[in-house]
């Protein structure tokens, strides 16, 4: 194998590495030993998120990505008032976002299930 065959089989080695990493799986010794790992966010708490968010929306409050992730995560853990906030919030930066119509409307529908009880 030439000196440029090691080289290209390294670089493309290295890229589905990387591939097989970030979608949450580790390739153990060799190819036929694949492992998976489980994603970050499963092992740190909702709660924990949300501060991580909320630390970082103070410097970027008008991401509406993260108030969306920020709403989801909100409902997850019962906190209906602020998942309403951050999706509104959310809603304005990001006014075509049909997830984010589709989460409010689901809150709406659970805050009304509440108030009949």
């Amino acid at each position: 194998m030439s000196r440029n065959d090691t080289l290209a089989l390294l670089f493309a080695s290295a890229a589905a590495c990387s591939v097989f990493v970030g979608a949450g799986v580790w390739m153990a010794e060799s190819p036929s030993k694949i492992v998976a790992v489980p994603a970050v966010e499963s092992v740190v708490s909702p709660e924990t998120r949300i501060e991580d968010l909320l630390t970082y929306l103070r410097g970027s409050p008008r991401d509406g990505d993260a108030l969306k992730r920020l709403g989801a995560l909100y409902t997850e853990t019962g906190q209906l008032k602020e998942a309403v906030s951050a999706y509104v919030s959310a809603s304005i930066e990001r006014p075509g976002d049909t997830e984010i119509k589709r989460a409010l409307i689901e809150l709406q529908a659970r805050a009304q299930q509440k108030g009949k009880h």
